[in-house]
């Protein structure tokens, strides 16, 4: 794995936000990015896209949405999150085959708390584009 630049940048930040931290200068948010930066398979892949540009090199089995685990499953602009544990189920969809039609459209079923939604949406747009933008599919 070759580094990037922003990864590197947060390997050198190391020490000097360990020490930050330490003397209460900024939150444990800032040593995650720089642990994240070290340790790449500490960490989710979205995480890894987020903050330093790793791709995500194809659409995960599972994904851990606030601490529960949802199945992930995608075919032609559906994207669904599922928790048996919890009955829950987040849908979004959106045409794939009508080029104005770019905004997701979110279904909930069960009791899904918001921030399961949000993140589900990033997980969406880091793999297939927000609304308004498109990006390839990816290899299943």
């Amino acid at each position: 794995m070759s580094i990037t630049f922003r990864r590197a940048v947060w390997v050198l930040a190391t020490p000097f936000v360990g020490a930050a931290h330490r003397l209460g200068w900024c939150s444990y948010k800032w040593v995650n990015v720089c642990l994240g930066a070290r340790k790449p398979d500490g960490f989710d892949p979205l995480w890894q896209h987020e903050w330093y540009g790793a791709p995500i090199p194809r659409l995960p089995d599972e994904v851990i949405l606030s601490g529960i685990g949802y199945t992930l499953q995608s075919h032609e602009g559906l994207v669904v999150f599922s928790c048996n544990w919890a009955a829950s189920r987040i849908t979004f969809e959106r045409d794939q085959h009508n080029p104005l039609e770019d905004l997701w459209y979110v279904r909930v079923f069960g009791n899904v708390p918001a921030s399961h939604v949000m993140l589900a949406y990033r997980w969406v747009s880091a793999l297939f584009g927000g609304s308004f933008e498109r990006k390839a599919e990816l290899a299943a």
